[in-house]
């Protein structure tokens, strides 16, 4: 059995390794221009400024490459409602001859990302097939994710702004979000500290009592320490992994955003 996910799903690539979680990327474009590069090298390019680099789901054709490999094949991919990938999925699983489960997980980033670990140690393991079908159901009901959106300003240009308000204030540019399938708008605030502690205080509304499995993507944050931390205290454990977004996440969210997904019982 094998994880397959897709370049929006946010996993530290020493877990993703060690647990064979095959990524399965989208073309990525600086002006036109197919963008090859680690996150790190993301980053630096991305802060140069001028046009926001277009991203794209994964095509068909390379998702059934993916699949058609030995074993059967959990395919985790971000959300429906936020992007192509998992009907790119279901098409390529139709092509191709052999035992490939989609799983939508209804969120993105370190949320999918967290399923998609979560899968990967059931086999580790020893989990069999139909069982982890049924747990990667269950996590999907479970998952949670939270953000901060430091400068929507990357939103605006990427033509992405309708998905945390109608209408953007220039004075509170800053974004609390969750992810639940969409996008669900939480609060604009003006100043950083005010976005982080109200993410926190939103989390901890979920998990009052902590929670075991969570992660964190960050856009390249110079406080990401400081965050973590923080959410150590709510969570009362350290975190399955702390990751930079990659540029399917990152080219929308741009520097400075954080996620952090958690599983929580509906």
């Amino acid at each position: 059995m094998r994880v397959v996910t897709d370049g929006a799903a946010d996993v530290a690539p020493d877990l993703a390794a060690r647990l064979t979680i095959e990524t399965v990327r989208g073309p990525v474009c600086f002006g036109g221009v197919r963008w090859h590069g680690d996150p790190g090298e993301f980053w630096v390019a991305l802060r140069r400024g001028g046009r926001p680099p277009a991203t794209e789901a994964p095509t068909v054709e390379d998702l059934a490459a993916s699949y058609r490999a030995d074993g059967p094949v959990l395919a985790v991919h971000v959300s429906s409602e936020l992007s192509r990938t998992v009907a790119h999925a279901r098409a390529a699983a139709a092509e191709v001859k052999a035992v490939v489960e989609v799983v939508d997980s209804r969120s993105l980033s370190v949320g999918t990302g967290l399923v998609a670990v979560a899968a990967g140690q059931a086999i580790e393991a020893g989990v069999e097939w139909e069982r982890l079908r049924k747990m990667a159901a269950t996590w999907v009901d479970e998952v949670h994710l939270h953000g901060v959106i430091d400068d929507v300003a990357f939103l605006v240009r990427g033509g992405r702004a309708g998905l945390v308000a109608a209408r953007v204030s220039k004075h509170a540019h800053r974004h609390v979000v969750a992810v639940k399938g969409h996008v669900i708008p939480v609060r604009q605030v003006r100043h950083r500290a005010e976005a982080v502690r109200e993410m926190v205080a939103h989390v901890r509304e979920h998990v009052p009592d902590g929670a075991p499995r969570w992660a964190v993507g960050h856009g390249d944050c110079d406080d990401i320490d400081d965050v973590v931390e923080r959410l150590v205290g709510v969570f009362r454990c350290d975190p399955s992994f702390v990751s930079l977004f990659g540029p399917p996440v990152g080219s929308h969210m741009g520097p400075g955003a954080i996620a952090v997904a958690f599983f929580s019982p509906s």
